[in-house]
C-alpha cells in the first residue's frame, strides 16, 4: 500500500511558446489550484515561464494536458518536466515576479 505522502513529488516544468504579457501566469495559478497543487510559477528572462508544482503526481499529467491547451491567448510550444528531489514543502501556489 502506497502511503500518501510518497505521492507526493516536486516538478519543474519550463514552458515555451507565447506565454509572457498573455496572463498565462495567471492561468497557470488558477489551473494549479483547482488541481491541488502547491508552488510557484515565473517567468524567466529567456521568455519562457518556469513553475514548481508539488502535488499528488497521479494528477500531474492531466495538469501539464491543460496548460497545453492554454488561456486562449497562450501558444505553448514545450513543455519540459524535471522532478526536483526537495525537502521543501510549499504553503500554497504563488506568483512570483
Amino acid at each position: 500500500m502506497c502511503s500518501n505522502k510518497s505521492r507526493i513529488k516536486t516538478y519543474e516544468l519550463i514552458v515555451s511558446g507565447r506565454v509572457q504579457g498573455v496572463g498565462f501566469r495567471w492561468f497557470v495559478r488558477g489551473q494549479a489550484q483547482e488541481y491541488g497543487f502547491k508552488g510557484t510559477v515565473r517567468n524567466l528572462y529567456d521568455g519562457t515561464v518556469r513553475i514548481k508544482v508539488q502535488g499528488d503526481f497521479s494528477q500531474l499529467d492531466s495538469f501539464i494536458l491543460s496548460l497545453r491547451i492554454g488561456n486562449g491567448y497562450s501558444i505553448i510550444e514545450l513543455i519540459t518536466k524535471t522532478e526536483l528531489h526537495t525537502e521543501k514543502v510549499y504553503g500554497g501556489f504563488r506568483i512570483e515576479h
